[in-house]
């Protein structure tokens, strides 16, 4: 998808594959910034989840996020005030500012452009990679965790990938890396 003066783009090939995956793309011309349509939209809507992209057409990363974070608020507070169940996947450029939007909503999923670029980079190059990434960052709740290597294998001398994968497996365990 691409911005042509002010028109989101979709090309046939996204919509069909949208289509076949059982995903139906509504795209409205409206400010969302706006906290009445905003909720307008929802309401007519009714999602599954919101994706909450980062305004690349912005003067500064900051005033991006400033924007991004105004609607992710606006949803969250909705989402409460109505009861209604959605994930919401925001695109955060600055840092502090992801640290911020995670702490006052943890149940929601953030991303950075740099992340974002890379997810989109690896799907692209091998699209079975996509299911893997929909497990993972699905709202039901996966979870990963950073342990220390010393938990698996003494650190003092040189292993080789199968062994530390073995090792991690004996603890019931995945080994990414």
């Amino acid at each position: 998808a691409r911005r042509a003066s002010e028109r989101l783009i979709v090309s046939e090939e996204t919509r069909a594959t949208l289509e076949d995956r059982g995903i139906e793309l509504v795209c409205h011309d409206v400010d969302i910034t706006s906290k009445k349509t905003l909720r307008a939209l929802i309401t007519g809507s009714n999602p599954d989840c919101v994706l909450v992209l980062a305004d690349d057409e912005a003067i500064t990363d900051e005033a991006s996020d400033e924007r991004t974070v105004r609607i992710l608020l606006y949803m969250r507070e909705y989402r409460k005030l109505s009861n209604r169940q959605f994930s919401i996947t925001s695109e955060i450029h600055e840092g502090l500012n992801k640290v911020l939007v995670a702490t006052t909503g943890p149940e929601d999923f953030i991303v950075g452009s740099h992340i974002a670029a890379l997810l989109m980079a690896q799907i692209s190059q091998e699209r079975e990679i996509s299911n893997v990434f929909d497990a993972l960052l699905a709202s039901e709740g996966y979870e990963v965790y950073m342990k220390p290597a010393s938990w698996y294998v003494p650190l003092d001398s040189e292993l080789d990938v199968f062994t530390i994968s073995h090792a991690v497996a004996k603890r019931g365990d995945v080994f990414i890396g």
